[in-house]
C-alpha cells in the first residue's frame, strides 16, 4: 500500500452515492404518486438536498483525511506504515481474520516486488537510481 488514492476512485463514489439518492427519491416519489401532495415533493427535495450536502461534506473531510495520511506516509515512509497496519490488525482482528490479512499482505509485497522488477528489467538499468 502506498497511501494514495486515486481522484477519480474517489468522485466514482460521490457520484454513486448521488444516484443513489436520486434514485430512492424517485421510487418514493414513484411509490406515493397517487397522493398528489406537494408538500411530500417539498420535504423530499429538502432530504434530497441535505443529503448530497452531507455527503460533499463526508467527501471534503475523507479528502483531508488522505492528505494529511499520504504527508505522514512521505514523511515516516512505508516500514513505519506497515509496523503500524500490523499492530492495529493484531489488535483489532480474530486470530483468523488476522492470518487472512497477513498472508494478503505477504503477496501484496511479493506481487509488489515483481512489479518493481520487471519495471527494473524493462528499464534495462537493473537499478531505480535514475543518475547512473
Amino acid at each position: 500500500m502506498d497511501g494514495k488514492h486515486s481522484t477519480n476512485d474517489l468522485q466514482n463514489k460521490h457520484d454513486d452515492l448521488r444516484d443513489f439518492v436520486a434514485n430512492e427519491c424517485k421510487e418514493q416519489i414513484r411509490d406515493g404518486s397517487d397522493s398528489e401532495n406537494g408538500l411530500d415533493a417539498e420535504r423530499m427535495n429538502q432530504f434530497y438536498q441535505r443529503a448530497i450536502a452531507e455527503s460533499e461534506r463526508m467527501n471534503s473531510e475523507v479528502n483531508k483525511s488522505h492528505i494529511q495520511r499520504q504527508k505522514l506516509y512521505d514523511e515516516l515512509g512505508s516500514a513505519m506504515f506497515a509496523k503500524w497496519s500490523e499492530d492495529h490488525a493484531a489488535e483489532v482482528l480474530t486470530d483468523e481474520q488476522y492470518h487472512l490479512w497477513s498472508n494478503e499482505e505477504k503477496q501484496s509485497k511479493e506481487l509488489l516486488q515483481q512489479i518493481k522488477g520487471v519495471a527494473l528489467s524493462e528499464d534495462g538499468t537493473g537499478s531505480d537510481d535514475a543518475s547512473q
